[in-house]
């Protein structure tokens, strides 16, 4: 409140008159955050089409080792990006809607610049009105075929959640880590950053990484490698393709669409950096790292130690090698796995549901039994595996030492 202020007489009342004014905060504008991204715009793109489709990787392919081929290759194709694909700061406010883009925002801001010259009398600003409003709409529809339409049957409790944020009826500003900070354990958010680090370096901090001979019984010998593990550039070609382009790019910092819009430049060399990883037993140090980050397993978010999931995100060409790996080491080893084994690709969930169903019914339909079903959840169960155990596994299955 401001001091009261006391103003003359009205005519020749007797009375004075006071104003007491209300001071209102002033309303602080959304926080904002710098993003770093690659400018990934056509023009940026067929730029670089323009260097890779005249450059020569003879200089990769007469390396003598993969690790000299790697370096190389990640070296030029990294500088490439860096010059024809550079990052750009992109300012975002938190409380932008998911939908909400770079070019509506630019869109926005030309309406509101013909707005403040021609009032909106003028074509100019009808113009930039319409085009704002197409955008926003096309947008809208955009998310919710590609990001809300599925939970519809999946998680209806989500679906509806994102369906009042795309009608402007829910509020998305607060993260999903807030409410873990309590300001006594947790007082800040790197104090809640590293315990999350050190919750996720402990999960492993038992093992005993593998050694030399842990792995000097697995080599190819005299006998070399068969050209049937080799990969072709065909192959290649087929896997690259099938990367998805809206994923961010891993440790390497290669984008996910220079890889599926010049496969055709670029699976030569990669199918040359795999099959030298084969012959050399070398896998590249940058292909074993990953990204790792926190996401909740459900909302309200619970402990960091049982409500936190870590998701890996590595390099892209790591996947596609891996799933070349993983075409060789399938033919050998799914001939021995139980018919009954519905944890692997062609299979579901459903299709075991369905199976215990049938034994249950039937056993039921016999009489003189009854039922108790048993369900355990392994604790990270595919994080606490011993890679000695599994190595020991594959090879007892047949698969081929080179591959592993």
């Amino acid at each position: 409140m401001s001091v009261p202020e006391k103003l003359p007489k009205i005519g020749s009342s007797d009375h004075y008159c006071f104003v007491v004014r209300q001071k209102f905060p002033r309303a602080k504008l959304p926080p904002k955050e710098t993003i770093f991204r690659r400018d990934t715009r056509d023009s940026r793109i067929r730029e670089f089409g323009q260097w890779i489709t005249s450059f020569s990787w003879q200089e990769v392919i007469s390396k003598g080792s993969c690790q000299d081929k790697f370096e190389c290759f990640h070296r030029t194709l990294l500088g490439a990006v860096e010059k024809y694909l550079p990052m750009k700061a992109v300012r975002k406010c938190r409380s932008d809607k998911p939908w909400m883009t770079s070019k509506i925002k630019s869109l926005i801001r030309k309406r509101q610049t013909c707005m403040a010259k021609y009032w909106k009398e003028f074509s100019s600003f009808k113009f930039w009105r319409n085009k704002v409003a197409q955008s926003i709409k096309e947008c809208k529809e955009s998310y919710y075929k590609s990001k809300v339409r599925n939970l519809k049957v999946t998680d209806a409790s989500k679906w509806w959640r994102e369906v009042k944020n795309l009608s402007g009826m829910a509020d998305r500003n607060n993260q999903w880590f807030e409410h873990i900070i309590d300001g006594e354990t947790v007082d800040s958010v790197d104090t809640l950053c590293e315990r999350i680090n050190h919750f996720f370096v402990n999960l492993t901090k038992y093992f005993t990484p593998l050694s030399q001979d842990d792995v000097s019984n697995y080599s190819a010998g005299d006998s070399g490698i068969a050209d049937d593990l080799l990969a072709s550039t065909g192959e290649v070609y087929k896997s690259v393709c099938s990367l998805k382009t809206g994923r961010a790019p891993g440790p390497d910092g290669i984008p996910n669409v220079i890889l599926k819009t010049f496969a055709f430049e670029l699976a030569p060399v990669i199918a040359d950096i795999y099959n030298s990883s084969l012959r050399d037993a070398y896998l590249p140090p940058l292909l074993k790292r990953a990204t790792v980050t926190p996401l909740p397993k459900q909302s309200p978010q619970g402990s960091i130690e049982n409500g936190i999931r870590p998701i890996s995100l590595t390099c892209e060409i790591a996947k596609v090698m891996e799933g070349l790996t993983l075409a060789r080491i399938l033919p050998s080893i799914i001939s021995h796995l139980d018919n009954k084994q519905f944890a692997m690709a062609g299979k579901s969930t459903q299709q075991a549901i369905v199976y215990i169903l049938h034994l249950a019914l039937e056993a039921l339909d016999k009489g003189g039994c009854t039922l108790r079903f048993f369900f355990a959840d392994f604790r990270k169960g595919f994080d606490l595996i011993d890679h000695k155990i599994l190595l020991d596994k594959l090879s007892k299955l047949g698969t081929h030492n080179v591959v592993l």
